[in-house]
């Protein structure tokens, strides 16, 4: 099966794919999965997600995006994520408020995914603070399952050793976040 991981960075964000790069490259040798990571923008930046997602629905069979701030912390194949053809996998955070987290996003491509990723996109963009992560909530449908807290796990569901360690929400600075995820990826990493 084809999988690739997606990321972006632009702006002070480059300093955390900075740090991860090498090692999620060498993770994807590893499994035979491509890894595509852009500096800059295509959109907006935070509508670059269901644009690059949509762009390579075709060509994969498993689509992985991952925010930058996040690092693979467990050598599993990540086309072992408990998704079936035609669904996104996204875990679900509780706070601030109940919501699929984006900043990592399994994608098995068929009809209904490729309808839903299309309509993310043309709701975008959004001013709203969440972002993308807005119109993918007010326009998620069966298509979208919740996964297990590993597949993605940060300060609001943290699990023991989860599969991907992410760094979403609040911890001040950036300087501040990147810090903290720069300690957690020494610790952590492959």
């Amino acid at each position: 099966m084809s999988a690739i991981i997606i990321q972006t960075a632009w702006g002070k964000y480059q300093k955390m794919l900075d740090l991860t790069k090498s090692a999620t490259n060498s993770y994807c040798h590893r499994h035979k999965i491509n890894h595509t990571s852009y500096s800059g923008q295509f959109l907006d930046g935070y509508f670059d997600k269901p644009y690059l997602i949509r762009k390579n629905l075709t060509l994969f069979d498993l689509i992985v995006w991952m925010d930058t701030d996040c690092f693979i912390a467990r050598d599993v194949d990540l086309r072992e994520v408990p998704i079936k053809e035609d669904e996104i996998g996204v875990c679900h955070y509780e706070t601030p408020v109940p919501h699929h987290n984006t900043g990592v996003v399994y994608v098995r491509p068929g009809e209904r995914v490729n309808k839903l990723i299309g309509k993310w996109l043309a709701g975008c963009p959004c001013e709203d603070k969440w972002k993308d992560q807005r119109v993918f909530n007010d326009i998620a449908n069966e298509c979208v399952v919740t996964i297990p807290d590993e597949w993605n796990s940060c300060h609001i569901n943290p699990v023991e050793n989860p599969i991907i360690k992410s760094y979403h929400g609040q911890y001040g600075s950036f300087e501040d976040k990147f810090a903290v995820m720069k300690d957690g990826f020494e610790r952590n990493k492959l």
